[in-house]
């Protein structure tokens, strides 16, 4: 005759209630209007169109700063262009060389076309911050971009 089974004694592990906070699922997030599915979209944009994701109030731009900040040489220089020009506006173009992206960055600061390139945006934000705030206010940045 065998021996009658004994229940195993392999331990099974406690289960612990979570302590995220739950995360809706794609169901629970509306879909996208795209002019496939939302017909509106399908005629140009006008100005005066209310577009879901345009909005029509204006912007609150923080005041500027009356001088440039002590130590501006030290600081980044688009933390020193920001504080100096809130609200800039940046226009970004993606071009490859080599097959590797590169990136061009300019604005328009006082009237004075200013712009600086590199392998990726921030880098090329960098620059152009760098010539700009030399170019505008005279401070050489001795800040340098880490590797």
């Amino acid at each position: 005759m065998a021996a009658p089974q004994r229940p195993s004694r392999r331990r099974v592990p406690r289960q612990l209630p979570s302590r995220r906070p739950s995360v809706p699922t794609w169901e629970a997030v509306p879909p996208i209007n795209t002019p496939a599915v939302d017909p509106k979209l399908t005629e140009p944009m006008k100005a005066e169109s209310n577009f879901p994701f345009q909005s029509t109030e204006p912007v609150k731009v923080p005041n500027p700063a009356k001088q440039v900040p002590e130590g501006a040489a030290s600081m980044h220089p688009v933390m020193v262009l920001h504080q100096m020009k809130p609200g800039l506006l940046y226009n970004t173009n993606q071009t490859t060389r080599d097959n590797k992206p590169f990136f061009t960055v300019t604005a328009d600061i006082d009237g004075k076309e200013f712009s600086g390139k590199g392998t990726n945006v921030k880098k090329a934000k960098f620059f152009l911050a760098n010539t700009a705030i030399l170019g505008l206010y005279g401070v050489e940045s001795t800040f340098e971009i880490s590797a």
